[in-house]
């Protein structure tokens, strides 16, 4: 059936995007100059978003210990806390969020529970 120009199409709540920094969702897009992406700096595996203060050295040791491959990126801006919803972004290689927090209660156990462990 074809609609009319003046049918109303119920859009669902799936049709209109809200990026996001829920762990489950995909990473929201965002530009970092004119050329660059904050997809461009990502890691091939996962990646640690610094969003003003740097994170703890010990993802970097648990990360060593578990061979996952393992960046950091610091964003230096505090403005987008609000935007994330937290200081630290873990994404996963798929750009899917793993998790987010203002602190790290133990950065290996958060590594495990990303990849499922």
């Amino acid at each position: 059936m074809i609609d009319s120009p003046n049918t109303i199409v119920d859009e669902g709540p799936t049709s209109n995007y809200r990026p996001s920094g829920t762990p489950g969702s995909r990473l929201p897009h965002l530009w970092l100059d004119r050329s660059r992406s904050l997809y461009d700096v990502l890691g091939p595996g996962y990646t640690l978003l610094e969003i003003a203060a740097p994170a703890v050295p010990e993802w970097d040791a648990a990360a060593q210990q578990r061979r996952l491959p393992f960046t950091r990126y610091r964003l230096h801006r505090p403005d987008l806390h609000g935007y994330f919803g937290a200081r630290f972004v873990l994404v996963r290689p798929d750009l899917h969020i793993a998790w987010r927090g203002d602190t790290t209660p133990n950065a290996g156990s958060v590594l495990d529970r990303a990849r499922g462990f």
